[in-house]
C-alpha cells in the first residue's frame, strides 16, 4: 500500500494569521472598488453637468433669437 502524506493541520494562531490575510485581502479589493466606483460616478456627473450647461446656454440662444415679447 502506498503511504499517503497528510498535511498537518494548522494550529489555531496559523488558522487565525490565514484568516486575517484572506479578510485583508477582500477588505482592500472592495475598497478599490468603492474608490473606482467613486471615480466613475464623479466623471459621469462632471459629463452630465457639462451636457446641462451646453443644453442651457443653447435654450437660451434660441429665446434671444425670439426676442422679447411685445408689450402693448
Amino acid at each position: 500500500m502506498s503511504e499517503e502524506k497528510k498535511s498537518p493541520i494548522p494550529n489555531a494562531a496559523e488558522l487565525e494569521q490565514q484568516l486575517k490575510g484572506a479578510v485583508d485581502g477582500v477588505m482592500e479589493v472592495s475598497r478599490l472598488w468603492a474608490r473606482h466606483g467613486l471615480e466613475i460616478g464623479r466623471t459621469a456627473l462632471e459629463t452630465s453637468a457639462g451636457t446641462l450647461r451646453t443644453a442651457a446656454e443653447t435654450l437660451k440662444q434660441v429665446a434671444d433669437r425670439l426676442g422679447k415679447p411685445e408689450t402693448k
